[in-house]
Formats: structure tokens, C-alpha cells, sequence
């Protein structure tokens, strides 16, 4: 006898795991359509199916089994997803942060390569004054 899954908390999980229907269908080796109309609670999945959902969604089999007592309900589910918003945005927070803080130390280093290159040109310069001052005192053979 199959289980009688809870399907909405078969697609909140799948949704929680941050994997779309076809990408939980590859993971336990089904088609999207399987996925999809277990969701809609068109068909029940097989025992081994509940059980490859399981691993693949990092859960327990009573988060996905129909009961009262252990059913996630929709506040739940809206909390766990702000949850993982709330630290999915303080993460592209942070990024956005090492990025800024690339972005200024790539800026200081293009100033120095820049301001280094000056230095080298000015240094050409004043070799090439050395180089004609010996050569016209007749000291061009000591030149490298």
C-alpha cells in the first residue's frame, strides 16, 4: 500500500532544497512528469520513489507522510522560505561587499601599474640623457 503524501509539503521541501521539479526528477531518477504529478497528488509515489525523495530532499519520511500532527503548514513554510531569503540576501550582501572590496584594491592596483610605468619612463628618459651626455664626451664605448 502506498503512502499518502502531503504534497504540498513534497513541493515546499523541493522548493526549500532550492531544486526545481525536473532537477529532483534526475536526482531519484524519474521523470519531471512523475515530479509534477505527485505535486499535484495526481499519482502517490512508490515506496522506493518516498524513499530516493527522502535522500534526495534531505528529510525525514514523516515530513512527507500525510499526518495532522506533522503536516508543515503554510506560515511555517512562508517563515522557513523567509528564512532562507532573509540569509540568501545577507549572503549577496557579503558578495556585494567582496566585490565593492575587489573592485577598489583592482582600482589601487591599475594606479600603482600606472604610476610605476611613470617612474619607468622617466627612468628611460634620464638614461637616455646619460647615453647622449657620453657620447658626446667621446665615453659612448662604455655604454652597455
Amino acid at each position: 500500500m502506498y503512502l499518502v503524501l502531503d504534497m504540498a509539503t513534497l513541493r515546499a521541501l523541493r522548493k526549500l532544497a532550492n531544486l526545481t521539479q525536473k532537477e529532483l526528477a534526475e536526482k531519484i531518477g524519474v521523470s519531471k512528469q512523475h515530479v509534477s504529478s505527485w505535486e499535484r497528488g495526481q499519482f502517490k509515489p512508490s515506496p522506493s520513489s518516498v524513499r530516493k525523495l527522502c535522500r534526495a530532499l534531505d528529510c525525514k519520511l514523516e515530513e512527507l507522510e500525510f499526518n495532522l500532527t506533522n503536516t508543515i503548514d503554510a506560515e511555517t513554510v512562508i517563515n522557513l522560505l523567509e528564512k532562507n531569503g532573509n540569509e540568501a540576501d545577507a549572503r549577496i550582501d557579503e558578495l556585494e561587499q567582496q566585490v565593492e572590496t575587489g573592485s577598489s584594491l583592482l582600482n589601487n592596483m591599475v594606479t600603482l601599474m600606472q604610476e610605476s610605468e611613470e617612474r619607468i619612463d622617466s627612468q628611460q628618459q634620464r638614461i637616455h640623457a646619460l647615453e647622449t651626455i657620453l657620447k658626446q664626451h667621446g665615453l659612448g664605448d662604455f655604454i652597455p
